[in-house]
């Protein structure tokens, strides 16, 4: 969306509105994916065992949409999990986006 912010010497200084993307971290669909391959039941103590990671970081990247965590952390995930990263990753669109269709 562009929008003419003021008016200078006759011309338009235009701000550009970038809306964005949400990259969520599908961990409890991952986990549930695991149970019905392996028939063993996956919980964040056990992932943050297996993983190194902290329990926290787990519950973070499971619950907040918008949690920036690193590409090491999405690889020992996929590692423990036996999924890949496109399994574990998706993007939506913007909320404005969203609410139109």
């Amino acid at each position: 969306m562009l929008t003419c912010s003021r008016i200078l010497n006759r011309a338009c200084i235009v701000n550009t509105v970038f809306e964005k993307n949400v990259l969520r971290v599908k961990v409890r669909e991952a986990m549930q994916d695991y149970r019905r391959r392996t028939g063993e039941r996956m919980t964040y103590d056990l992932l943050a065992k297996l993983t190194g990671l902290a329990r926290p970081t787990i519950e973070s990247l499971a619950s907040r949409d918008n949690y920036n965590t690193r590409l090491s952390t999405i690889e020992k995930i996929c590692r423990v999990l036996g999924c890949q990263p496109g399994d574990l990753l998706e993007l939506t669109p913007p909320e404005s986006t969203r609410s139109e269709n």
